[in-house]
C-alpha cells in the first residue's frame, strides 16, 4: 500500500478505534514522506480547531470571484430595477433570507450565494407578476412563475429574483405554546402541497392549483380570537419543512440597508428576522454551499449576457 492510500483510508475510516488499528497495522514507518504528510495534516487539523475555537470575523470574507461573482453582480442590478418597479407600484418588500444576512453582515452577497430572496405580505404578493409582465412586456428575457414563491428570472441565464408570500396571522403568537401550536397546525396543511422541481424554470413547481393553495392559506389563517398587535407567517405555499413566525413590527416600517452600493428596505428589527431564521448568524456557518452548481447552469453566452448588464449598468 503506497502512502497516499494509506492517508485517504486512515482518514476514512469513522470509527476511532478501527482506524487507530488500521494506522498501527499498516503504517510504513520507514516511510519519510509519509510522515512529514501526517505531520502536516496534523498541522492543518491543528489550525482548523483554532480557527473554530475563536471567533473569527466573519465579516472580512473576500468577495466571491469569477463566474460566481460575474452572476452576484449582475443579480444585484437586477434587484436595483425590479425594486425600483416595486416602488413605483407601492409593493412593500424587504430583503429576506440569505440575501438580508448577506446585507447584514457582508454588506452586499455572502460570498458563495447565487440568488437573491425577498418577502411580500400577500395582498401585495398577489400582484407581483402581472406587473412585472406589465413592466416587461418589451423584455422577451424577462419572466415569471408561481410556485412556491414567485420568481423573476431572466431567460438563459441564472439571474433569478425569488419572491416569497407572508400572511398576517390575525392573532399574536407571542409564547412558545402559542408558536408550537401554530407550527404544527401549518406542517399538517403543508403536507397536501406537492411540488415537482425538475421542471424549473420553464413551469410553476407547485403541482396543486391555486384555488386549492388559498383554501388552504385561509384555513392557516383561521382563528378564534384577533389581537391589536398581528404575527406574520410564511405562506402556505413555501417549500420550509416549518414556518418562521415574526412580530409585524419586526418587518414593518420597514428601514433602508445597503446591499452591494444600493440601499434596499430590509425589515424593521433585521437581527431579530435573522436571529429567527438562522440562530447564530455571525456564527461562520459549519455548512458552506451554492443552491446550485453554476457551472451546470452558466454557459458562455450567459456570462457574456450577465457581463453585458454590468457594462451597461441595468437589465
Amino acid at each position: 500500500m503506497n502512502f497516499l492510500t494509506y492517508t485517504i483510508i486512515s482518514h476514512l475510516i469513522p470509527s476511532k478505534k478501527n482506524r487507530e488499528h488500521f494506522k498501527k497495522k499498516h503504517h510504513p514507518k520507514n516511510n519519510i514522506t509519509l510522515k512529514k504528510l501526517h505531520k502536516k495534516i496534523e498541522d492543518l487539523e491543528n489550525i482548523i480547531q483554532l480557527y473554530n475555537l475563536y471567533e473569527i470575523d466573519v465579516t472580512k470574507f473576500p468577495k466571491a470571484k469569477g463566474p460566481l461573482r460575474i452572476l452576484q453582480e449582475a443579480d444585484a442590478l437586477f434587484l436595483k430595477e425590479i425594486a425600483t418597479i416595486f416602488d413605483k407600484y407601492q409593493l412593500k418588500y424587504t430583503l429576506f433570507a440569505g440575501t438580508l444576512l448577506g446585507a447584514y453582515r457582508h454588506k452586499g452577497f455572502i460570498p458563495w450565494d447565487d440568488d437573491i430572496d425577498l418577502m411580500m405580505l400577500r395582498e401585495d404578493y398577489n400582484k407581483v407578476q402581472s406587473i412585472i409582465q406589465k413592466e416587461f412586456e418589451n423584455h422577451p428575457y424577462i419572466s415569471t412563475i408561481k410556485g412556491d414563491c414567485i420568481r423573476i428570472y431572466y431567460k438563459d441565464t441564472p439571474l433569478q429574483i425569488d419572491v416569497f408570500p407572508l400572511d398576517i396571522y390575525p392573532s399574536y403568537l407571542k409564547t412558545e405554546e402559542d408558536k408550537k401550536a401554530f407550527k404544527q397546525k401549518w406542517q399538517l396543511l403543508h403536507k397536501k402541497i406537492h411540488y415537482d422541481w425538475t421542471k424549473l424554470p420553464s413551469q410553476s413547481p407547485l403541482l396543486n392549483s391555486f384555488n386549492e393553495v388559498e383554501a388552504l392559506s385561509s384555513e392557516l389563517l383561521k382563528t378564534d380570537k384577533e389581537t391589536p398587535q398581528k404575527s406574520l407567517v410564511y405562506g402556505i405555499e413555501m417549500s420550509s419543512k416549518s414556518p418562521a413566525i415574526f412580530d409585524y413590527d419586526w418587518v414593518f416600517p420597514s428601514q433602508k440597508i445597503e446591499f452591494e452600493s444600493n440601499y434596499f428596505e430590509g425589515g424593521n428589527l433585521p437581527e431579530a428576522l435573522l436571529y429567527e431564521q438562522f440562530g447564530e448568524y455571525m456564527d461562520i456557518p459549519k455548512d458552506i454551499h451554492r443552491h446550485q452548481d453554476i457551472s451546470s447552469r452558466f454557459s458562455s453566452s450567459a456570462i457574456a449576457t450577465c457581463l453585458n448588464i454590468i457594462k451597461q449598468g441595468k437589465i
